[in-house]
């Protein structure tokens, strides 16, 4: 199985010798999410239009930076695992 995998991907791989690395969205888990959208504005960071209830979202260039409530990570990952 893991043999027939690798062979896929380097037959993927094949004339493709670079690939772009990029980054499109960065979530942070804060303590206090008003004080650090506060710190990002000031920083003259400009909000995404982007609407959710306990997530701040900023636009940089082509790249997103989504601000989240540390606690609420720390809650969704003994979910997870």
């Amino acid at each position: 199985m893991l043999s027939d995998i690798l062979f896929c991907v380097i037959l993927w791989g094949e004339g493709r010798r670079n690939m772009d690395q990029r980054l499109s969205l960065i979530t942070l888990g804060v303590a206090d999410l008003d004080r650090s959208r506060t710190l990002y504005e000031s920083l003259g960071w400009k909000m995404s239009n982007a609407k959710a209830k306990e997530i701040v979202f900023f636009q940089a260039g082509r790249m997103g930076l989504a601000l989240y409530p540390r606690a609420s990570l720390c809650k969704r990952r003994k979910r997870v695992t």
